[in-house]
């Protein structure tokens, strides 16, 4: 037996990883609480992204982080015609209620992002057609569950946030190879 406290020092570490995973969270829905309109939300998404260069963000993993944010903030704003029917969605209220509850219950921006998206199987074929008059609601629309981000993106954001925990190559690598 040891005098250092190997299960207390993992527990610290536990606790300042859930608190880093929740951060940028709670960073969205204070940095959403002035986004309104579609123009906010293109501004808001600008300054996201600007702030994910400037910070040293992969490419790949910018593009996943953007439709992350996209995402949360079409529903926060009720903006999004898809969304809003799939969650039935009738003012902005109706979004930030929505978005605050499931953050509540969600481990990250991540988690938040999926608990949002409409399910393909679950959609109404009828309804999923659109109104042909309503090209720019159609165009904005929120993407299916289907058209998620391509593995290689997934593997590029997996790679960088095992960097950011200080994982090494060789450490990655060792475990893709054991999976």
């Amino acid at each position: 037996m040891t005098n250092i406290d190997n299960r207390g020092a993992g527990a610290i570490v536990a606790e300042a990883q859930i608190k880093s995973d929740l951060a940028p969270m709670a960073a969205m829905i204070k940095g959403l609480a002035d986004v309104k309109t579609k123009e906010d939300i293109a501004e808001f998404i600008g300054g996201y992204e600007g702030g994910l260069i400037a910070g040293g963000k992969p490419e790949s993993s910018v593009k996943v982080m953007i439709s992350r944010a996209r995402r949360i903030a079409k529903t926060w704003t009720a903006t999004d015609k898809k969304l809003n029917d799939w969650h039935g969605l009738k003012s902005p209220a109706d979004g930030q209620k929505l978005v605050k509850a499931l953050a509540k219950d969600c481990g990250g921006l991540t988690e938040l992002y999926e608990k949002l998206a409409p399910k393909a199987a679950e959609t109404d074929p009828a309804t999923d057609q659109g109104d042909a008059t309503d090209s720019e609601t159609e165009a904005s629309s929120e993407p299916l569950a289907s058209e998620a981000p391509a593995l290689r993106h997934l593997y590029s954001e997996f790679v960088q946030k095992a960097h950011d925990a200080g994982y090494t190559n060789d450490e990655i690598k060792e475990f893709i190879a054991n999976i």
